[in-house]
């Protein structure tokens, strides 16, 4: 296959060089032939520039805030919010986000790169006592975890220094929870 492709394009090249040379000596190399201009003959386009010396790279993460919400979504019941809630409040602890704060800190000072993506970067506030069942006078404020923090703070025991370009809030919910530990927004 490949000698017949050879063949071929040396047959098509010697075809156009045949069929376009003219003799510049000969008198009909300046005879204009029919449909053809009269033109000045173009300097050939610059040269590309070069490749950059550096490219940017990019990481991106799901840090996942730690249990399915799901159960809490779905349930037609609201009387089963606060237990719902106090199951994933529980999932959430125990899934332990500082140490997998730390794990994350490692994989980005292994690769190093320019920019990261995060997503599922969540904040938890918790209130204790809760509020939430009699009307929410107050909104929860004790920050319980702040991933976003958690992390840059494990960035920085490395001596990695990143900030933060953007943040985009989806959503900021409170709901009442029940765990062994009483009832807590």
């Amino acid at each position: 296959m490949k000698s017949l492709i050879t063949a071929t394009a040396i047959a098509t090249l010697t075809f156009a060089a045949t069929a376009c040379d003219r003799n510049p000596t000969s008198p009909e190399a300046y005879i204009l032939l029919e449909g053809e201009e009269d033109f000045e003959p173009q300097p050939p386009p610059p040269p590309p520039p070069p490749p950059p010396t550096h490219t940017m790279t990019v990481m991106t993460r799901n840090v996942y805030l730690g249990a399915d919400l799901t159960p809490i979504t779905t349930t037609s019941s609201p009387e089963q919010i606060p237990a719902l809630v106090g199951e994933v409040w529980n999932r959430v602890v125990l899934n332990d986000f500082p140490a997998r704060a730390d794990a994350i800190a490692r994989a980005i000072q292994s690769t190093r790169p320019d920019v990261v993506g995060l997503q599922e970067i969540a904040k938890f506030r918790i209130q204790n006592p809760g509020a939430f069942l009699v009307g929410n006078p107050q909104a929860a404020a004790t920050v319980e975890f702040d991933y976003l923090m958690l992390l840059l703070d494990s960035l920085q025991a490395r001596g990695l220094y990143y900030s933060i370009a953007s943040v985009v809030h989806n959503a900021d919910i409170e709901l009442p929870a029940i765990t062994t530990a009483g009832l807590f927004d």
